[in-house]
């Protein structure tokens, strides 16, 4: 179980602090424990989650030094065409990101980057 405060990943919120742990009752009167879940990134997106029962992955971040060699692998491994008149076009356009959108942020989130400095363009 999480506590208030802990930072945790959503596979569908991104990185999110565990704002309160709070009961929520159904039409029928049963009462249910809820994580309330805020994105580090975006203040506005809110997720209320079952404490049990849960579809969602809900995990803790992985580690700094996995995070770094997750976006090391990747940048290593980030094909990068050749200039010709045929892509050039394409110059300045994002590389393909084999990550979601949630773990990106995580990325970002324990590297203290921004989201989008994480992706890189491509050369001229």
């Amino acid at each position: 179980m999480f506590e208030k405060k802990n930072v945790i990943f959503s596979e569908k919120t991104g990185v999110c602090v565990v704002h309160d742990v709070t009961k929520l009752t159904d039409d029928h009167g049963n009462a249910m424990s809820y994580y309330v879940l805020k994105n580090v990134f975006d203040k506005s997106k809110v997720a209320y989650i079952p404490v049990e029962g849960h579809q969602v992955v809900l995990r803790d971040l992985i580690t700094v030094e996995e995070a770094v060699e997750k976006y090391a692998l990747w940048q290593k491994e980030a094909v990068r065409p050749e200039e010709t008149d045929e892509n050039a076009q394409k110059r300045n356009a994002p590389v393909e990101v084999p990550f979601s959108e949630a773990e990106l942020e995580e990325l970002a989130y324990l590297l203290k980057r921004k989201k989008e400095d994480l992706i890189p363009r491509e050369e001229v």
